[in-house]
């Protein structure tokens, strides 16, 4: 029975820990994405000569 609750304790530990990485990746990609969406950007743009 103890190894049984151990192994429960752990999975409960890697579970909890899986969801706070979760969380974390989902607000880097947050900030990634407004960062990308307010960046000044370059814009090439074709000049053609008045003939």
């Amino acid at each position: 029975m103890d190894l049984y609750e151990i192994l429960l304790q752990r999975l409960v530990l890697l579970t909890d820990e899986y969801l706070q990485l979760r969380e974390r990746v989902k607000e880097l990609e947050d900030e990634l994405k407004s960062k990308k969406s307010t960046a000044p950007r370059i814009i090439k743009m074709k000049i053609e000569k008045a003939k």
